[in-house]
């Protein structure tokens, strides 16, 4: 690649746009599609079971849960061995499916929230079941970038998905001590500050991961552009 070729590269906006007219092609969409079948065959065999706040609240969680673990392949880039000779920074490609993730887990989301909306009020559980699921997101997406990043694996969605699921696990067996998945009640507020801190210390480590590996300083990984090859 030349110097002359590396000038026309499309600008920031213009990239994300790129990839994403690519990522359809790319992507692993299969699992992603399989967890939003899930979703809506749950939803329609448990329709009846929704008469509580309590009972909408863990459809939400199981529609996330299962959404966070479908889409998470998205993150996987088995096209690595082109993408990573590309003047495009990591912290844009990566990015690009993060948002993708985000994305799609919305939509998946989207039946659930619409069915238990007469039982989940959005000032109070719908919103802590969304920090509780975008904590989930942010789970997958650090075990799924390190993995890709530190091991070498361009398509360890399977890991990140066993990650999350064990974390929720871990979750349950540090209840009696320090609840997190609790339904609507006076422990409410302090297992959420607890998924808070969960979503920090994951986006931190998602932070670091999106660093250019060529750089060395943060300085340096945040303003690196393309150089002539």
């Amino acid at each position: 690649m030349t110097f002359a070729d590396i000038s026309t590269v499309p600008r920031r906006p213009v990239v994300f746009g790129e990839l994403f007219r690519l990522y359809p092609k790319l992507l692993r969409w299969t699992p992603a599609l399989a967890a939003s079948l899930t979703v809506v065959l749950l939803l329609v065999w448990k329709e009846g079971a929704l008469g509580s706040t309590e009972a909408g609240v863990w459809m939400l969680r199981a529609a996330g849960l299962i959404m966070a673990v479908g889409t998470v392949f998205l993150l996987d880039d088995p096209s690595s061995n082109i993408t990573n000779s590309s003047p495009t920074p990591l912290r844009v490609r990566s990015g690009a499916r993060l948002l993708l993730v985000c994305m799609a887990v919305s939509v998946g989301c989207l039946p659930a929230t619409v069915l238990t909306s007469q039982r989940v009020s959005l000032a109070g559980e719908w919103l802590g079941v969304v920090l509780e699921i975008a904590a989930m997101i942010g789970v997958a997406a650090a075990f799924s970038l390190t993995m890709q990043r530190w091991l070498g694996l361009s398509e360890p969605g399977q890991f990140a998905g066993v990650g999350v699921v064990a974390t929720l696990v871990g979750a349950q067996l540090v209840g009696a001590r320090w609840p997190m998945l609790v339904g609507p009640g006076p422990q409410w507020e302090a297992a959420h500050l607890r998924w808070a801190i969960v979503l920090l210390l994951a986006v931190l480590v998602v932070v670091l991961q999106l660093r250019d590996p060529a750089a060395t300083t943060w300085r340096a990984a945040i303003n690196r552009q393309p150089r002539p090859g």
